[in-house]
């Protein structure tokens, strides 16, 4: 038996994350949920290792605080949201970060917003 535990930081911009333990058929997994981001934008989660110091991005007050090891892309519901979903592997001690990034297409340019982070552990 293994445990989870996930831990927010960073500052938020706009966008939050957020992530939810669940359990499946195949085995535990989690939930991460992208709240209050602009509808019908582009949602990429980035996996990998926070950084000391957040890369700044374009055309964007948000810096990107987890250096991409792997993407997962989702376009943004109606409501602001989108979801990320994953079976955790059998591999312990698991350490990863999580961070959202959003970006929309608007008739004044593109903009990013980034969320704050999302640290899990698995022990």
């Amino acid at each position: 038996s293994s445990r989870r535990r996930h831990t927010r930081y960073g500052t938020v911009t706009g966008v939050q994350t957020c992530a939810l333990p669940i359990c499946t058929g195949a085995g535990p997994a989690v939930r991460l949920d992208l709240t209050n981001a602009a509808p019908g934008s582009v949602a990429v989660l980035v996996a990998g290792q926070q950084v000391p110091n957040p890369a700044p991005l374009p055309n964007s007050n948000c810096g990107l605080i987890v250096q991409p090891r792997a993407t997962f892309v989702a376009v943004v519901d109606a409501a602001g949201g989108a979801a990320f979903r994953f079976a955790l592997p059998p591999i312990v001690p698991l350490s990863l970060d999580f961070q959202a990034v959003t970006v929309a297409l608007l008739r004044n340019g593109r903009t990013a917003e980034s969320s704050n982070g999302i640290h899990l552990s698995v022990q």
